[in-house]
Formats: C-alpha cells, structure tokens, sequence
C-alpha cells in the first residue's frame, strides 16, 4: 500500500458498528472511562474554565446538550471547547484530538506516523 493510496480514517467518519465518528467516539468512550454523567462533564467543562472564558459560556444545560451533539457526531467542539475538554480529561490536545495512524509504506524501514487534525468544530 502506498500513500498515494492509503485508506487512513478521518476524524468525522463513523468508525466501527457503532456509527459514530472517531472523534464522538473518543469523546464518549473518555467520559464514560471516568464514570462521568454527560452533566457531570457539563458541570467539570464548566469548572476548567478561567474566568474569562467562564463569562462567555452558555448555561450548563446548554453545554450538556452540546455534549450529547458531540458525542452522537452531529457536530464537532470548537477549539475554546476542546480546550475546556484538554483540561477537564487532563490530557493533551494531540493525545485527545487527533488520529494516529501508522502504516508501513514499501521501502521504508518502520511505519510511517500519519496525524490527522481536527477541523475546528463549530460549537
């Protein structure tokens, strides 16, 4: 398999049985490795947020329906949300946020590392 004609899988196409993008699945499959409720991580959005940022948020039933939109792959965070979650999850942007995929290419001696950012979602 070349580059040219590699099938590397994107960000918001569904992955799996399951029919959600990667990225709805990754988000999902975080909070619910926490244990958290899609109110509870309304509420932590909320709580990772400086002030500044805080003043511009929607109220809290608001971010909990955005986080339903999101993890159903209707729609992706914007970068201020994806900044909130970064914090929320402790982890980093790339750990969170983009695809990794490595494939080994003819002629090369190891895989080749491929990462796929998001687009900036638009909530």
């Amino acid at each position: 398999m070349t580059a040219s004609t590699a099938s590397f899988p994107q960000l918001t196409e569904p992955c799996g049985s399951c029919g959600r993008s990667w990225l709805a699945s990754q988000l999902r499959n975080q909070r619910i490795n926490r244990q958290w409720s899609q109110k509870s991580l309304a509420v932590r959005l909320r709580q990772s947020a400086n002030s500044d940022e805080r003043r511009h948020l929607p109220a809290l039933h608001v971010i909990q329906r955005m986080i339903r939109s999101w993890e159903a792959g209707d729609t992706t965070p914007g970068e201020p949300y994806q900044r909130l979650y970064c914090r929320a999850f402790g982890m980093s942007h790339d750990d969170l946020f983009t695809v990794t995929v490595m494939e080994v290419l003819p002629g090369l001696d190891g895989p080749l590392l491929v990462a796929e950012r998001p687009q900036v979602g638009t909530a």
